[in-house]
């Protein structure tokens, strides 16, 4: 990931670059998706954990004849590159989990309050059940 993150800050850096001289091979479009990669792949500062994940899917190959041992080698011509990355909530996410424990708790512990008692002193059993 670490290369991709340099590739993608070069392509950048050439697009800003050589705007100013009118002479670049990108658009704005392809720029625009370099920004978000590179945002994604800075996010977090290290590559650790599962929050992010990058996919090459190979789309289009090509025979070619090795000169040497004289065996077709598959080569791929066209690819499709996959970003995925996850583990953030969004505000719509909190407050549906924050709504979804307040159905649980009145569920599980019907009424106020008798239902922390009963969940303070289930709590209580549980620790000195785990102490023995």
């Amino acid at each position: 990931m670490q290369r991709v993150l340099d590739i993608t800050q070069e392509i950048i850096d050439d697009f800003y670059t050589a705007n100013f001289s009118r002479n670049t091979q990108y658009t704005a479009e392809v720029v625009s998706k370099h920004l978000q990669l590179f945002s994604v792949l800075k996010k977090g500062g290290h590559f650790e954990g599962i929050n992010r994940k990058i996919q090459l899917k190979p789309l289009a190959w090509e025979k070619k004849v090795d000169p040497v041992t004289k065996e077709t080698v598959e080569t791929v011509t066209e690819g499709l590159f996959i970003l995925k990355w996850g583990g953030e909530l969004t505000h719509s996410g909190i407050r549906q989990a924050e709504e979804l424990g307040a159905i649980f708790r009145n569920q599980v512990y019907p009424q106020e309050n008798e239902g922390i008692l009963r969940l303070h002193s289930t709590y209580r059993y549980v620790k000195y059940v785990n102490t023995l």
